[in-house]
């Protein structure tokens, strides 16, 4: 059996490997979020130079293609 300052000793570093790991997903999930903002900024950039390059009449066809 172990004793009560070891037991002590485990339990804290049980926690500080626990707050590393919030941490580390912590900081996964705000690095995904940016790059899905920029995914979708990117997409609405390709959709404005592809309306650009196009004939003023199919515009709004060329939008709801690159869009959907």
């Amino acid at each position: 059996m172990k004793k009560p300052i070891e037991l002590e000793q485990e339990r804290k570093e049980i926690n500080h490997l626990i707050n590393k790991i919030m941490e580390l997903l912590t900081t996964n999930n705000v690095w995904m979020m940016l790059c899905a903002a920029l995914v979708f900024f990117m997409h609405l950039g390709f959709s404005f130079l592809e309306i650009g390059l196009t004939d003023r009449r199919i515009q709004l066809i060329y939008y709801l293609k690159t869009s959907l």
